[in-house]
């Protein structure tokens, strides 16, 4: 329910419920709809900035105390009724073949092959795989689940770019060999609780050359996967490693790979950091992109997956529970969203779409991912 508040009585908690603009000449917009006052520093703050505009009154939102949310399990099992998936047997086989090289250290490129080509069709075919469902059951080893959802992910990705099949396939299996240099890295330093000596962060900062050095001796032949397993860690401003490469002396099948790495090492827990949900790690990606990323790849990514992935379950304005269907590449922060439950957490018959980008509703708050940590 929409009210007219008193600017003098604006509290922290205030939901604006419709935009404020400068009154009398240009217009400019002081404060956007669903803008939520935090303490009272911002709020007298905020008081201040609207009087010297002459704004004297204000809409709010108030809202009835909501329903308690559904249990996350029941809402994940309908939500993910909605979307294609990458099939079972290649996600199993896509672990299988990374559990081999990292638990044996035998790299064999032909199976490797044959999985991309299998990954690639099956990405092509559907198309609108669902972001969340790169990752999948639960195993301790974060090096190789990491690698599949990475490959995963970007296959997804790189469909953005006018590739042809065969290079489709080279970031792929670039984005699945990636960590490669890993097996020379002692564990206790990649599974430490607790921040790196400078040494032991020396250490790793090797492992793309070790990778480099491990795919060419089992006879990895293009330029374009090795060029991913060495230059992964290069970031855009030239400050990355191993050779502090920077802007486009960075291929671009690399610089795909480093924004679809760091997004899911970010939503992935760690043994020394808890997972982010996937519109906070884009938050995180949005305000280091200047130095990590080149901008227009990760313009891209976000474009194509939005600031709310795919998968994402949200709670909007009004109460109601749903799952981000579809980004709105105009408008990241207002996807698509279909509904499940109403605003009494009762579920609906017949779920339904709603277009935020052209709805007065907006997402209230996140409650979960599909994608990680998922058990039935």
């Amino acid at each position: 329910m929409k009210v007219k508040k008193s600017v003098f009585d604006l509290q922290p908690g205030d939901v604006f419920g419709e935009d404020v603009f400068e009154p009398v000449r240009l217009r400019v917009l002081l404060v956007p709809k669903g803008w939520k006052i935090g303490d009272w520093e911002e709020c007298e703050e905020l008081k201040v900035k609207l009087q010297e505009f002459n704004v004297q009154e204000v809409i709010v939102d108030v809202t009835e105390d909501k329903a308690p949310v559904p249990p996350i399990g029941e809402i994940r099992k309908k939500a993910l009724s909605l979307f294609p998936i990458i099939s079972e047997e290649t996600r199993k086989r896509a672990l299988d073949v990374v559990k081999r090289v990292t638990e044996a250290g035998e790299l064999d490129l032909k199976e490797v092959d044959e999985l991309v080509d299998d990954m690639v069709n099956e990405v092509i075919a559907k198309g609108e795989v669902m972001l969340s469902l790169y990752a999948i059951s639960r195993y301790d080893d974060y090096t190789f689940v990491h690698s599949v959802n990475v490959s995963i992910l970007t296959a997804l990705f790189a469909l953005e770019f006018s590739f042809s099949r065969d290079e489709l396939k080279a970031v792929t299996k670039g984005a699945i060999l990636h960590d490669l240099g890993k097996l020379r890295v002692p564990k206790e330093i990649l599974n430490k609780p607790g921040p790196l000596a400078p040494e032991e962060f020396e250490g790793i900062k090797k492992h793309p050359i070790y990778g480099v050095d491990i795919a060419i001796s089992a006879g990895e032949k293009s330029d374009s996967v090795i060029s991913v397993i060495s230059q992964h860690h290069e970031w855009f401003s030239g400050r990355g490693y191993p050779r502090g490469l920077g802007g486009e002396r960075i291929s671009l099948l690399a610089r795909i790979v480093s924004v679809v790495d760091v997004f899911d090492a970010l939503t992935t827990d760690r043994v020394y950091k808890p997972r982010m949900l996937s519109y906070e790690a884009i938050s995180k990606m949005l305000h280091e992109g200047a130095i990590h990323f080149d901008p227009k790849v990760l313009s891209r990514f976000i474009s194509r997956f939005g600031i709310y992935p795919v998968g994402s379950l949200v709670r909007l304005s009004d109460g109601k529970i749903g799952v981000v269907l579809k980004s709105n590449p105009l408008s990241p922060i207002r996807p698509i969203i279909k509904v499940l439950y109403d605003e009494y957490s009762r579920e609906v018959e017949d779920p339904y779409e709603i277009d935020l980008s052209s709805s007065e509703l907006f997402i209230e708050d996140v409650l979960a991912d599909l994608s990680k940590s998922f058990t039935p």
